[in-house]
């Protein structure tokens, strides 16, 4: 996909304008920090990672080390980025194809030198929690293997930051649970490295990222296939840039020990799944049918409509808690939070789920472990939706 594509769209039916812009002040102190660093990106081929690359390439870093298990992914931002930069920039990138559980990251910080880490890696969709060894796997990439809880040998390091999501608030699926964790574990780790800046950021859903629902939209309409639409879902949305905006903005010193989320008001109301598709299909000069032998027939466009939420799934999603809304303070369009104060023994769940051979005893840990996790049953599986 084209980012000429996503841009259009992101203009088209989410925002006109970036509404999460640094000013001159922000992008002063960003400078001053990345000068002379040596930054270790992970997740770094990714939808919102590449975007994030593209970036920050323009501070006068010394080092920037780029990682991530998708090959591919590693090719085309290894080829973006050398139109980016210029030679001598392009000499202080390396690129390296593993995965993040591969590595010792703690261990990986040290002998690199590494001055600020900042992760995107994520196993991050409903749709990889459908069985035991893609959670366990989902639980190790999003909050076991990302960092250790234990003292940094190095002096170097003095900046942390890990990506959430929205889905780590009141969470109702694997996926949200593991975000949750991985909070946690930023919190326990800023306690015992207390010199080192520690920071997150909560994201409404990016739209037309790699995988989500929007891009699966256009790249189905691309190829005449059918498509399937939650009926009653709706979220809020944000573009690639803005994306970019929030992350660096977390990575400001007032975030310290903090996570940045966007104000409700700012992202405006949730936006129904069905009307979007319903607008790509307008631009795209079809009309909706539910007749599936209609399909294609006089420009119209066949979609199945799904009446029920599946495990998982929410009809709506939260940014932040009511309780972290009372502690949170103001920042520009966003709020800044403390990391939650409750304390939930990380090392427990890491051991207790390593064991365990069934999905719903996995859930059970989570649940036993996580007051606000509340697995939701009864509802569609995941493998009958489209």
């Amino acid at each position: 996909m084209q980012i000429s594509k996503i841009k259009f769209f992101d203009k088209k039916f989410i925002t006109p304008r970036n509404r999460f812009n640094l000013n001159k002040f922000e992008n002063k102190e960003l400078n001053q920090k990345f000068n002379s660093s040596i930054v270790l990106i992970t997740g770094a081929a990714g939808s919102i990672g590449s975007f994030f690359c593209k970036n920050f390439v323009r501070f006068n870093f010394k080092k920037l080390i780029l990682l991530d298990k998708d090959e591919n992914g590693v090719t085309e931002l290894n080829r973006s980025l050398a139109i980016f930069c210029n030679k001598n920039k392009l000499k202080k990138i390396d690129y390296i194809c593993t995965d993040l559980n591969s590595i010792e990251i703690n261990s990986f910080i040290e002998q690199r030198h590494v001055t600020h880490y900042l992760n995107f890696a994520a196993v991050k969709h409903v749709r990889s929690e459908g069985n035991l060894l893609s959670a366990k796997y989902m639980l190790n990439t999003n909050a076991k293997d990302f960092l250790s809880v234990k003292s940094i040998k190095s002096k170097k390091l003095t900046q942390v930051f890990s990506i959430s999501t929205d889905k780590a608030v009141n969470p109702t699926s694997i996926l949200g649970a593991t975000k949750k964790i991985m909070e946690c574990k930023l919190s326990e780790f800023k306690k015992i490295n207390k010199n080192v800046q520690v920071s997150s950021v909560r994201f409404a859903n990016v739209s037309f990222s790699n995988g989500s629902i929007l891009k699966n939209i256009i790249d189905k309409i691309e190829n005449k296939e059918p498509l399937g639409i939650p009926l009653n879902v709706k979220r809020f949305f944000i573009t690639h840039e803005e994306a970019v905006n929030l992350c660096l903005k977390s990575l400001l010193n007032k975030c310290n020990n903090k996570i940045l989320v966007p104000k409700t008001k700012e992202l405006k109301k949730q936006i129904y799944i069905k009307d979007l598709a319903n607008k790509i299909l307008s631009i795209n000069n079809f009309k909706i049918t539910e007749i599936k032998k209609n399909h294609l027939k006089n420009n119209l466009y066949y979609v199945n409509f799904n009446k029920n939420l599946f495990t998982g799934q929410k009809n709506e999603e939260e940014m932040i808690t009511k309780n972290e809304i009372k502690k949170s303070v103001e920042f520009g369009n966003c709020l800044i939070i403390p990391f939650d104060e409750k304390k939930i023994n990380i090392r427990k769940i890491f051991s207790h789920s390593d064991k365990i051979n069934k999905l719903n005893e996995f859930q059970k840990i989570l649940e036993n472990f996580l007051t606000n996790y509340k697995f939701q049953k009864k509802m569609e599986n995941i493998k009958n939706t489209i």
